[in-house]
């Protein structure tokens, strides 16, 4: 039996919440979170701060609300990469010093999970990366922002990445 099409449950962001069934060409690529975005264009585009500090965590999820952007606020590296495989955003923004697991290790670790690599993430860090630091992980980061961050260079980052 060949499968065409692949039926999708999505549910639209609160205050809505509704749910509605659509198809995507069956395939490799059919699933992607660039997919998703094409089928529900009014939907906010979904950010994942990944970042053990709960300041930091909770201001950068204000600041991404503010901008129109949905923010999935996650202070343990493993959490994230379980929602990853359940629920892609369209963007992270990833502490590197963390524990029990830091920044690298879950770059490593996401590596593991299908399409997860189709995520762009920018690392958000109070850290200074060398070009030597970063080298393992060129083709997965796209930029580095030093904190603390800077609310218009967070808008505009999010704006070159996610559209407005």
């Amino acid at each position: 039996m060949l499968i065409r099409y692949i039926w999708v449950d999505i549910k639209t962001p609160p205050p809505d919440n509704q749910l509605f069934k659509t198809r995507f060409p069956a395939g490799p690529q059919s699933l992607t979170p660039a997919g998703i975005k094409e089928v529900v264009p009014g939907m906010p585009k979904k950010v994942m701060i990944i970042d053990d500090n709960d300041k930091v965590l909770r201001i950068t999820e204000l600041l991404i609300k503010s901008f129109g952007y949905s923010p999935i606020a996650i202070n343990d590296p493993r959490e994230g990469l379980k929602l990853i495989s359940e629920d892609p955003p369209s963007l992270i923004l990833l502490d590197l010093m963390m524990s029990p697991m830091d920044g690298s290790q879950f770059l490593d670790e996401r590596r593991k999970i299908p399409g997860a690599l189709e995520i762009p993430v920018m690392v958000c860090s109070a850290w200074r990366l060398t070009e030597e630091e970063l080298a393992p992980y060129k083709d997965e980061v796209i930029g580095v922002i030093a904190k603390p961050v800077e609310p218009a260079l967070l808008r505009e980052i999010l704006k070159d990445y996610l559209g407005a």
